[in-house]
């Protein structure tokens, strides 16, 4: 069982990187949030064309949002190092 989950694992990793996602996006896409489609379809609430579209729509916020907290890093980045510039200009 456990050389089972290490495939799954690999096989979600080598997804990821060939699809340019996030290292970790399905598996947040799957554990992240209560009623996502990996639940809705575990419980037979979703066909697995509506578990298609809702589990594409989880990973899209999730990567959306990563791309936000990058923005906001370097944005932040950025002030940082422009005023360490001025400090050190005006000295």
């Amino acid at each position: 069982m456990a050389h089972m989950c290490i495939l799954l694992l690999w096989f979600v990793a080598a997804y990821e990187a060939e699809n340019h996602l996030p290292r970790g996006t399905i598996r947040q896409a799957v554990i992240g949030q209560a009623n996502n489609a990996w639940e809705l379809l575990e419980r037979g609430e979703i066909s697995v064309d509506e578990f298609s579209r809702k589990f594409s729509d989880d990973c899209s916020e999730i990567v959306s949002f990563l791309l936000y907290v990058v923005i906001i890093n370097s944005m932040h980045n950025l002030a940082v190092t422009s005023r360490s510039t001025e400090w050190r200009l005006h000295r």
